[in-house]
């Protein structure tokens, strides 16, 4: 009975070793490699290390952030995010509605879910138009952020406009949506 036992506790240690080194491989998992085409899926996609997982997206501008076209929102219709742009070099400061085939790797910083940030080293600017439709929302819909960096149309009564402070290309609207101001 002995020896018996002496074999069982071995072979349930061996078992746990064997599992505990399955549990971590997954816990770590493989490296993961593949190209990444659309907003959503590159804003949700957590790197790991060891992984070389890229984006190539095309998409259009929705705001451009200061004149020398390094960061802007842009959008692919399904998702919106800022992109860093690494050394633009296009001849025209980038307007609304024009159409870009961004890529890079996704980074430590990139994508962060609450800040859908993407760093991109490749850029072309794409020689159509795009079209960006504002969707509509309700003031509560607005308030929750849902809608965040996309183009909105919102229902309501301006009540006070105002030139911002710092930004002075910027207007401010205070209004009056249905009750909610």
């Amino acid at each position: 009975i002995t020896d018996f036992c002496y074999t069982y506790l071995k072979m349930s240690l061996l078992r746990i070793a064997i599992l505990s080194v399955v549990a971590l491989l997954s816990a770590t998992g493989a490296a993961r490699t593949g190209v990444i085409s659309n907003l959503v899926d590159a804003c949700k996609t957590r790197r790991t290390p060891g992984d070389d997982i890229r984006f190539r997206l095309d998409c259009t501008v929705i705001f451009n952030i200061g004149d020398d076209n390094k960061r802007m929102i842009v959008t692919d219709g399904d998702g919106s995010a800022e992109v860093f742009l690494h050394e633009p070099e296009f001849r025209h400061r980038l307007r609304f509605g024009d159409r870009l085939r961004i890529s890079g790797p996704l980074t430590a910083d990139s994508p962060a879910k609450e800040m859908r940030r993407l760093f991109c080293d490749t850029q072309e600017l794409l020689p159509t138009k795009g079209t960006v439709q504002p969707k509509p929302i309700t003031a509560k819909e607005l308030l929750s952020r849902t809608p965040d960096l996309m183009p909105v149309e919102i229902r309501g009564t301006v009540i006070d406009a105002c030139i911002e402070d710092v930004l002075a290309d910027w207007a401010l609207l205070i209004l009056d949506c249905q009750g909610l101001n």
